[in-house]
Parts: structure tokens; sequence; C-alpha cells
């Protein structure tokens, strides 16, 4: 899992995920050691509720951050295999990589993190293990769906018990905001949850197999670094989870998805590439950073201290496209 604890056992992320609309896209800052490493250059801007975004070049920004990488993802999901004798259970998170096509396509898939367990050795992680990592990796790239076999009841049925708060939480007069903080410690909201979702197809270790390879052999598939556990682990069990979340992507096409949320003509829509998909809200954060450069202290505190709405409303500074 691309996250770390500190010295005082608090869990930390290396990755910033975010869901963009007008269309629905994901965007994912990576900052692992790593990444920073080999791009050391990456600009990126943080907006005054600690968020971070990627910085237009030349622009200046207020409270850079350099280094990481950037992606920008059509869909996030993942899928999630049980424990099937001495090989881990697994939970794959997939990202569909965004090429600025808009026309239905065989898109190309990263496998961006893995869950197998969050403290203990992968080959001795239980059930408990891999929920606990799979409800983390929920909330920290906020997919909302999540591919299981369900031939296996059981398995289903445990995967919605609100104790490990992946399709459920328990109610709040049970556990409170706070409790669910303290609990799961990248919880992001109470109605984020990722629904049990049945593959188009049944996992078959052949064809699961044959899925992953082929992905491979056609330069279609990337694994990151911090998937550990399926780059040395040689397990069963990644396989399938893979093989589960790269299916759905490719039977459940991007672009019609996208026809089927607003009525369709017949003509095709003037979509905007993904350099202006950004343009808003990169405007809106110039306006935030000239704003805060002009500034006097009294109002810099007012700016950090305020929400962005209610100060661009009282001050009279908005961007409207």
């Amino acid at each position: 899992m691309n996250a770390a604890q500190d010295d005082n056992g608090n869990w930390k992320s290396y990755v910033h995920a975010k869901r963009k609309d007008d269309p629905e896209l994901w965007e994912v800052i990576d900052r692992n050691p790593a990444a920073i490493k080999r791009y050391p250059n990456t600009r990126f801007g943080r907006d005054k509720h600690g968020r971070l975004y990627k910085a237009a070049p030349g622009k200046e920004v207020r409270r850079e951050v350099r280094g990481g990488s950037y992606s920008l993802y059509t869909r996030i999901w993942a899928a999630i295999s049980p424990r099937d004798g001495l090989q881990p259970g697994y939970c794959a998170v997939v990202g569909e990589v965004h090429d600025g096509d808009f026309l239905p396509k065989l898109r190309n898939f990263v496998l961006i993190d893995e869950g197998v367990t969050m403290t203990d050795n992968p080959s001795l992680a239980l059930h408990p293990d891999l929920f606990e990592a799979t409800s983390a990796l929920k909330d920290i790239y906020a997919f909302d769906r999540l591919y299981v076999d369900h031939r296996n009841e059981a398995f289903v049925t445990e995967i919605n018990k609100a104790q490990w708060g992946i399709s459920a939480y328990s109610d709040e007069d049970l556990m409170t905001d706070n409790d669910l903080k303290r609990a799961f410690p990248f919880f992001r909201h109470r109605d984020h949850r990722a629904h049990p979702m049945e593959p188009p197809y049944p996992s078959h270790d052949d064809r699961d197999f044959a899925t992953v390879d082929a992905l491979f052999a056609r330069d279609r598939l990337r694994v990151h670094k911090c998937c550990e556990t399926f780059r040395f682990g040689q397990y069963r069990t990644p396989h399938r989870a893979l093989a589960m979340a790269c299916t759905a992507l490719q039977f459940w096409d991007w672009t019609e998805i996208l026809r089927d949320m607003e009525p369709y003509d017949g003509y095709e829509s003037a979509v905007p590439t993904a350099e202006e998909l950004s343009e808003e809200e990169q405007l809106q954060h110039e306006l935030d950073d000239f704003t805060w450069m002009v500034s006097d202290d009294r109002t810099r505190r007012a700016l950090e201290e305020s929400e962005r709405e209610g100060y661009q409303k009282a001050v009279g500074l908005s961007y409207a496209r």
C-alpha cells in the first residue's frame, strides 16, 4: 500500500486522489519518496484546505510543493479476491489511463495500489487484515466499485459488514464521525462506500492469467512499484483480482457510461481536452494566489480561516467560465 506510519503510529498516505466532474475523471498526485526522486521538478500548489493541485507551467502559486507524479484516469475501480489456502487475499486498485481520446476503445491500465494487510507479513494475512486494507484503499482513492466473485456468498456477506467500513458503516448513534476517524485512518465521510459488484464474467484461473498476460504482452498494463505482493509474491489471488478489475473496465466502456449520463442525440459532444478540464479550477487557484500575494496579514488570515465560497462572496471575487 502506498502509505506509511510515522513514529507515533499515525498513518499517512502518499497519494492525493480527487474525482473531477464534467466529465468525471480521477486525478491522482503521488508523492511517494520514489516518485519525488523520479519527478523532482513537478510543481503543485496547496490550497487553504491543505489539498494539493497541479500548478500550471510558469504560474506562481501560493504554498508551492515540488516533486511527485501526476496522473489522470477515466476511472479507478477495485476488485478483491479471498484467501485461498496458502494464498493471501488480495485487493487490486486499477486505473484506466485517460489519454484525451473520447472514442470507445481499449485503454491502458495501471495497477495503482494493492491491499493485503496494513501490518503483518502478507503470507500471514487473514481476511480481517484484507478488509482493513481494502477500506483504507477505498478512502484513499475514492473508488465506489469493488468487484468480487459473488459465487462465494460468505465472502460477500463478510465484506458488507459495517465493522469493516467498506460498503457500510455503523449507525451514527453507535459510532460518531469522530469514532469512525479513529477506527479508519483515511476516513472521508459516512456516505463514501464501495459496493461489492459482480464482475461481467465469473473468475476462472486460466482466463484470469491469460487476460493479465495478454495485457502485459501488448504493453497495456503497468504495475506501480508499491505493489510488492503482486511483483514478488508469486501468488494466484492477485492475478484473479487484477483480471476482474481489468475485465470490468473493458466490458463497461467509459465513453458509453458518459453518454448514459445525459441524452445522446447522435452527434459528438464538444468535450474538453485533458488540459482544458482543469482550466477553470486552475484559474480559480490563480485568483486565490493573486489575492493572497496582494493582501495584508489580516486578509490572509481571513482567507486561510474562512471557507473559499464565503470569502469570495464577502469580497466579491469569483471566476466564471
